[in-house]
């Protein structure tokens, strides 16, 4: 009876891909803690948001040092837009942001909220952006991106609709246009 022999190039890639494999278990069940654990000091973690879900409250600073409470605009419809000054999409949204923001005012759309949340940036640059930009809306500084990450942000630019009863109403990941952000506060002021 003759005896076969397992070539040695078999059993060397058999061997890497129990590794592999056992690499990304660690590596998922990691990043799946992250997302669903708080931590030790019990500040936000980065999460999915869902539509009719509650927008995380938070507190942060504006460009001016004032503290701005998101639950203190409940019964307000808000757009949260999380850009950075660094970033090229930020600042090719930010013409329609401004362009929105001043047509829905002029529209007597009195009760809507505009907040730009710098996320990892120097306030310097912060302000800077906002000067050269001529934005007329809130802005306000995370800068170890707490918000962000409890809003789920992982690239930017990110905007987040909230309704007046402070649910997520919409979520947009890039770039978005003046008539998108018009058309979501009227969806809004009309109900779903």
């Amino acid at each position: 009876m003759e005896k076969r022999r397992i070539p040695t190039t078999l059993i060397v890639l058999l061997v890497f891909s129990l590794f592999g494999v056992g690499a990304a278990a660690l590596v998922v069940g990691a990043s799946n803690t992250q997302l669903t654990n708080s931590t030790a000091n019990n500040t936000p973690t980065r999460r999915v948001l869902r539509e009719n879900t509650p927008a995380p409250d938070f507190t942060l600073t504006t460009l001016e040092g004032a503290n701005i409470k998101l639950s203190d605009y409940q019964g307000r419809r808000i757009m949260l837009n999380f850009w950075a000054s660094w970033c090229a999409p930020c600042l090719a949204e930010t013409p329609d942001l401004v362009s929105a923001y001043n047509n829905l005012l002029k529209q007597g759309e009195s009760d809507i909220l505009f907040v730009g949340i710098g996320v990892n940036d120097d306030i310097q640059n912060l302000r800077k952006f906002a000067e050269n930009n001529r934005v007329p809306y809130l802005i306000i500084n995370d800068p170890t991106s707490v918000v962000a990450d409890a809003y789920g942000v992982i690239a930017m630019p990110i905007t987040v609709f909230i309704d007046e009863k402070g649910l997520i109403y919409r979520k947009f990941i890039g770039a978005v246009k003046q008539q998108q952000v018009i058309d979501v506060f009227k969806e809004m002021k009309g109900g779903k």
